[in-house]
């Protein structure tokens, strides 16, 4: 019974001090227990028989403290199979972690292992730096390794002379001179993969990896490291730096969010393939937000299940050029390069940004175009004068030809609905952009087709073999299908504004005077006041210019046009 009332008095103080107290100055009860506060103290190790020990007797989660460089000479496994172990320097005094130089080793396995440089200063953490006594190189194998908190002055792992495996391995918020990951040297051969690289930080080429001899790195994600930070040098890679002499592939990952003075994501001086891999949302201060390559550098991307299985954010676009004088601006200089990139630059200054969709303007259908698409033909002039506020109704007397450059349209050749092979029209049906570019094909002139059909198509999105490919090709050519940013995307539904500017390419521009309406800032405003001023409009206030049309109000639209129109020739 005293024992008890001890116990309960003991029980009543604890609380009351509990009470007394913030709880960040609280220890638990395992703390107070003199066994474990005695095992908070790490042990303290000098070489790797040292170290060996210490891991056999460690349990999982345990930390131990190197007192000094731990050299390895011999083969070795360095970790264990079923537990994780924390490496840490005793103090800023050990300078650097692991040195493999020299010696018979041949094969060295780090493991399951937490190397953790606590931020203080040091050298590097793991250093390969020569070949073995006989001249053949080691292998080197990390696995479930996570390297963080190394403050490098040089590299934090470096790989020379040797060949190496990196797999399931961790490499978070290190920096160093050379690189602020790891560097594969000239000498080196190194294969990293499903490893993690993020906030890393460089002060001079590749805040994550720096190649410079021959590398393969597959299933990685390498996000918001930096290179060259803090200063103003010409410094480039974010993600990855591939130097002249070096040979990289790159597959299957993710390059993303990284930061560079040029070349945010990628540089490449070097041999570099790449393969099913994102990268984009990079940022070069200089330019080259995702993409560096240097001058008759070999650098090929491809994409073996095509572009949007890999790019999953909202409507990839491609690559526009992004280079220091000449950087990507959306609504003065966005010059289209492709899906992908696949040459050997033989310009000094090349760069490239991967687009989404939601970093352009958002108007389908712009009367200004990219450099890439074919500028719209000046238009003859029918009446030698424009009307600055004509009447919603044309005069009577008034003859309109509908043509833009070699491309007219015939007047007695009305829109016709073809159906889809069921014996239904369809004609509540949306209809699509590739399908009003065949419908109004169909009503260009003879001649006109004669000159235009076999224009080669100016979008990437439209295959030779398509069953749309001559009509667009030939619009596209004259200026009156003018896409966005170098595609036509066929299979959207076309919009009233999208239909309204198409026909008004064929006739000379007027304004008109109308009502107050809500969309004066679409892009397709001064289009519908042309049609308006031709009269193709009654009811300008009515106007949805983001509406989808149907494929009957299309034809009837259209052949309304045809019966105001007059074929003069």
């Amino acid at each position: 019974m005293k024992r008890r009332t001890r116990l309960l008095s003991a029980l009543l103080s604890c609380l009351l001090l509990f009470s007394l107290f913030s709880t960040t100055a609280l220890a638990t009860e395992d703390e107070e227990s003199p066994d474990d506060s005695q095992s908070e103290t790490p042990v303290v190790v000098s070489s790797l028989e040292e170290l060996q020990a210490a891991i056999a007797a460690a349990e999982d989660g345990d930390t131990i403290a190197l007192g000094d460089r731990i050299n390895i000479t011999e083969n070795c496994i360095v970790g264990d199979n079923e537990k994780q172990i924390s490496i840490v320097p005793l103090d800023e005094t050990v300078k650097e972690y692991f040195s493999i130089c020299g010696g018979n080793a041949n094969d060295i396995v780090f493991q399951n292992l937490t190397i953790d440089g606590e931020n203080l200063p040091c050298i590097c953490a793991i250093d390969v730096h020569t070949n073995r006594k006989d001249g053949e190189s080691a292998n080197l194998t990390l696995q479930n390794v996570t390297v963080q908190n190394v403050a490098s002055t040089w590299i934090p792992v470096s790989i020379m002379a040797t060949s190496a495996e990196i797999k399931n391995c961790h490499f978070t918020n290190n920096t160093g001179h050379l690189s602020g990951g790891v560097r594969v040297g000239a000498t080196a051969y190194a294969k990293i993969t499903d490893s993690t690289f993020y906030s890393n930080k460089s002060n001079g080429f590749g805040g994550a990896i720096n190649c410079q001899g021959n590398l393969e790195i597959s299933d990685c994600t390498i996000s918001k490291n930096e290179a060259a930070y803090g200063t103003s040098s010409a410094y480039s890679g974010g993600g990855i730096q591939i130097d002249a002499a070096a040979h990289c592939k790159i597959t299957s990952c993710s390059i993303t969010g990284n930061s560079a003075t040029i070349g945010g994501g990628v540089s490449a001086f070097g041999n570099t393939e790449v393969i099913d891999t994102a990268i984009y949302s990079n940022s070069g201060i200089n330019g080259a937000d995702d993409v560096r390559i240097l001058k008759n550098t070999p650098f090929c991307m491809s994409y073996t299940n095509g572009i949007d299985s890999v790019y999953t954010e909202n409507q990839p676009i491609g690559f526009y050029k992004d280079y220091m004088g000449n950087r990507f601006d959306a609504s003065t200089n966005a010059i289209f390069i492709g899906e992908v990139i696949d040459c050997e630059i033989d310009s000094p200054d090349f760069g490239a940004k991967f687009v989404f969709s939601s970093d352009l303007p958002q108007e389908p259908e712009q009367p200004e175009t990219p450099e890439e698409t074919p500028p719209a033909p000046t238009r003859p002039s029918h009446s030698g004068h424009h009307h600055s506020t004509p009447n919603m109704t044309p005069q009577k007397d008034e003859t309109v030809k509908l043509c833009a450059g070699n491309a007219e349209l015939d007047s007695d050749k009305p829109f016709v609905l073809a159906g889809y092979g069921d014996g239904q029209l369809h004609e509540n049906d949306p209809i699509t952009r590739a399908q009003f570019a065949v419908l109004l094909y169909r009503s260009l002139t003879d001649d006109s087709k004669a000159v235009l059909t076999g224009s080669t198509s100016v979008f990437t999105d439209v295959p030779k073999d398509s069953w749309y490919h001559d009509a667009v090709s030939v619009f596209a050519s004259v200026g009156v299908l003018n896409g966005c940013n170098g595609f036509f995307r066929p299979n959207d539904n076309l919009t009233y504004g999208q239909l309204i500017a198409i026909l008004t390419r064929f006739v000379d521009a007027k304004t008109a005077s109308m009502p107050d309406v809500s969309y004066t800032e679409h892009w397709a405003y001064k289009n519908i006041m042309t049609a308006a001023a031709y009269g193709w409009i009654q009811d300008a206030a009515s106007v949805q210019p983001d509406r989808i049309v149907t494929r009957g109000e299309v034809v009837e639209l259209v052949n309304s046009i045809f019966e105001r129109c007059v074929d003069n020739a």
